[in-house]
């Protein structure tokens, strides 16, 4: 397994910082399907995640008034997020900092070049040349990155699937962590913020990060974006996207206001995709390539997992 990143997860990652953790993609996730259900229960047993009994209301972005939500169990990694996917990485032979830059058909197999980063250097963009360091050769390959990298990966080798993937559009996501101590009287843990793409606030999303199970205490809070904003505001200078973002939290809590006493900011340009595929994971049987991903099913964590479960059985069972 190959991953660009210093860590494995993508989205399911925690930002260390300041002595605190935030969770500062995926929030939490919901279990419907059976098989999902079956591996929470052992991700359960070993400590790797746990129901947020949290009070989670939707806030009406111009009047401030606060209404209830549909209850439903929503579980969190523990102590972070990120241990989904370390749980999902333990036993396999995973490279990170590693980037798949070039896939070649090689006398029935698929051979592999790119880029490896050395310790704490950071991946530059993918190269126009197809050398690189060779990878490997491989019998078949699942593809699980968001669909505009997919695109730029199998254009050259596999073209169907490469004008599968173009058809799906992402949504970014400014995502901002904060330590306030101020905001510990606030009567909730969680808010969905209007509807996103309303334009009557640049916030779709706020949670006291603190109050999710395994975290030391504190007053941590996450502030996701709305996508219309990020999209408006990409080249922004992060001291404008934290003031405005900080100043619009104190607006809708109703609040003086904040003064965190640490702030941090991420921008996903690929938070989360406009509209999935849903169905089976794309497949092309004349190279075995095959690709998945929470864009190819039906979104969210449990979507990721389900079209990862049913490509890998696809791979397995010959194609």
């Amino acid at each position: 397994m190959f991953d660009k990143g210093r860590a494995v997860g993508g989205r399911l990652t925690a930002r260390r910082t300041g002595g605190h953790a935030f969770d500062l993609g995926a929030q939490y996730f919901t279990v419907r399907d059976e098989r999902f259900a079956l591996w929470v229960v052992e991700a359960r047993a070993r400590v790797a995640c746990a129901p947020w009994p949290a009070t989670i209301v939707a806030l009406d972005p111009r009047t401030g008034s606060v209404s209830a939500t549909e209850p439903q169990e929503r579980l969190v990694g523990t102590p972070d997020m990120n241990a989904l996917a370390r749980l999902l990485a333990d036993g396999l032979d995973v490279r990170t900092s590693c980037r798949v830059e070039h896939i070649e058909p090689v006398d029935g197999t698929l051979a592999l070049a790119g880029t490896v980063a050395e310790s704490g250097v950071t991946l530059a963009p993918l190269r126009d040349d197809p050398s690189g360091t060779p990878l490997g050769t491989f019998d078949a390959l699942a593809v699980c990155v968001p669909a505009t990298q997919a695109v730029d990966l199998l254009e050259a080798v596999s073209p169907h699937l490469a004008a599968i993937a173009r058809r799906v559009e992402f949504v970014p996501c400014w995502a901002l962590g904060l330590v306030d101590a101020t905001l510990a009287t606030i009567p909730f843990d969680g808010a969905f913020v209007g509807r996103d793409g309303d334009g009557q606030s640049p916030l779709a999303w706020i949670a006291r990060d603190s109050s999710k199970p395994g975290r030391p205490e504190g007053q941590r809070w996450m502030v996701h974006a709305s996508g219309p904003y990020t999209s408006a505001h990409r080249e922004t200078s992060t001291d404008e996207i934290t003031a405005t973002l900080v100043g619009e939290l104190a607006r809708l809590l109703s609040c003086a206001p904040l003064s965190p006493t640490l702030t941090t900011l991420q921008c996903w340009s690929l938070a989360r995709a406009a509209h999935t595929l849903g169905g089976d994971p794309p497949w092309d049987a004349s190279t075995r390539i095959g690709l998945a991903g929470d864009w190819t099913g039906t979104g969210q964590i449990e979507g990721a997992f389900l079209s990862g479960l049913a490509l890998a059985e696809r791979i397995l069972d010959g194609g």
